[in-house]
């Protein structure tokens, strides 16, 4: 009986310590405001990896010479390290939070503020592909009102795609999605 008790309150103490950990690991109390120019109008790529909290995106047209891609809200202190890792390339930007693959105990999006992403895209410029590759919270994307490729949306079971435009699919631009929760996309 005295080996039962000791088992269970080294579980309820381990249970205890990773679950703790986990949601002292997803405070987002660090504020960001960056912003990154892609120089070539062709632009390969523009993503988001790893957000662990809502995505509002905004892909407006713009006149400016160069594309500008803005990031803004609040991070995790692990989220805001991993933004280090971001990939500029005249071409292409990969914004990386936080790896997809590895384990998380708990996380969720509740009580996190939300994160923008910002695609101003220069005079002439066309993406692509636009992803946004997400470990759980909803998304939101506002694309350019000329869009018309193709929408790759996955929810994983833990959502629903609440709405996307209509498209022809006359152009190879994507708009590619993935989370952990609700997608709606619109123009």
């Amino acid at each position: 009986m005295k080996k039962k008790l000791i088992i269970l309150a080294a579980v309820l103490v381990t249970g205890g310590f990773f679950g703790y950990t986990s949601f002292a690991e997803m405070k987002t109390e660090n504020k960001i405001n960056l912003s990154w120019e892609l120089d070539d109008t062709k632009i390969e790529k523009i993503a988001l990896i790893g957000a662990e909290q809502h995505i509002v995106v905004d892909v407006l047209e713009t006149e400016n010479e160069y594309t500008r891609v803005a990031l803004s809200g609040k991070v995790s202190e692990d989220n805001e390290a991993y933004l280090k890792n971001t990939v500029v390339k005249e071409d292409s930007i990969e914004i990386t939070l936080a790896e997809l693959n590895q384990f998380r105990l708990m996380t969720t999006a509740n009580g996190k503020e939300q994160l923008k992403l910002t695609v101003e895209l220069g005079k002439n410029a066309s993406c692509e592909v636009l992803e946004v590759n997400s470990v759980v919270g909803d998304v939101q994307a506002m694309i350019q009102e000329n869009f018309d490729g193709e929408y790759h949306l996955e929810t994983n079971e833990q959502g629903e795609v609440k709405a996307v435009p209509e498209t022809k699919g006359t152009s190879k631009e994507q708009v590619r999605i993935d989370t952990m929760g609700d997608i709606t996309v619109e123009k």
